[in-house]
């Protein structure tokens, strides 16, 4: 999955640090005011007041949803560009003004497109064990996308020759979701029997539980995988040994076949495997 983003920042623009009820309104009369404005907080929020700032007892307990129709109207002004979850880097002086470099961690859940249906909340394996990388923001903030809580990849996928996902497979055994920790293996790794054989797993080593007491038992997890894919193929198409054809025609008169595949070698198998699939 790659990073969203819709952000245009401009090359000249007032820059508004923080989140709260006061940088809000700050927000609004620069922009008003026909002022270019790039707005960045480290909040997931822009009505996140900071840290040691508490509500004083006197203000309604509805305060945020009374400042919603606000929030939305100066978020969605075309001289704001907000970046939520973002920190400024640097801050030099040049002969034009300042020059500041922006990091914003990666979005990926598109918030025009995400109408917060809850459904892959649902769908994600990780939902069981209580570690579910989603959240919603508040209810008084205009959009009600999720946020994903994705981060780098993991040591034990930068380790694997395959680039396998292992982390996610791992989740979906986890859950009893065995279909779709096969899928995840196949999508880097078409022959998950072959190489599993011969695999010399070097992801348990970078495993990160090892600090901890050992590492996840990888290898043998997928090695359970890999009995369920012969199970799944002698079931479909039976454990028979291959007929010989003197023929090609006896064989293109046959039915039940799709395709024809005639090579040799590891990465015509792959392919055939992969059309199978």
């Amino acid at each position: 999955m790659t990073p969203f983003s819709k952000a245009k920042v401009p090359k000249k623009a007032i820059l508004l640090l923080g989140s709260g009820y006061g940088a809000l309104k700050v927000a609004e009369d620069m922009a008003q005011a026909g002022i270019p404005v790039i707005w960045v907080t480290r909040a997931q929020h822009f009505l996140e007041l900071p840290k040691g700032v508490e509500q004083v007892p006197e203000w309604p307990h509805d305060l945020n949803f009374q400042f919603r129709p606000l929030y939305l109207r100066v978020t969605r002004h075309p001289l704001v560009t907000p970046l939520t979850r973002a920190r400024v880097q640097s801050l030099e002086r040049s002969p034009e003004g300042y020059r500041v470099v922006v990091e914003q961690d990666p979005i990926y859940v598109d918030y025009d497109l995400c109408t917060g249906c809850s459904r892959c909340m649902e769908a994600c394996p990780l939902e069981q064990q209580d570690r579910l990388p989603l959240s919603r923001t508040p209810a008084y903030c205009p959009s009600r996308a999720l946020e994903l809580d994705k981060r780098k990849i993991s040591a034990c996928r930068l380790e694997c020759p395959l680039g396998v996902n292992v982390q996610a497979y791992m989740a979906f055994t986890a859950a009893g979701r065995f279909e779709e920790a096969l899928d995840v293996i196949r999508e880097d790794n078409p022959l998950p029997g072959i190489c599993g054989r011969v695999c010399h797993h070097p992801c348990e080593p970078s495993c990160r539980r090892g600090e901890l007491d050992q590492a996840v038992a990888i290898c043998d997890v997928k090695a359970s995988r890999r009995e369920a894919i012969k199970r799944k193929a002698d079931t479909k198409y039976g454990n028979q040994d291959c007929a010989t054809y003197r023929d090609l025609r006896e064989l293109l008169a046959r039915s039940d076949l799709d395709a024809v595949l005639i090579a040799t070698g590891p990465n015509w198998h792959a392919t055939a495997s992969m059309m199978a699939s």
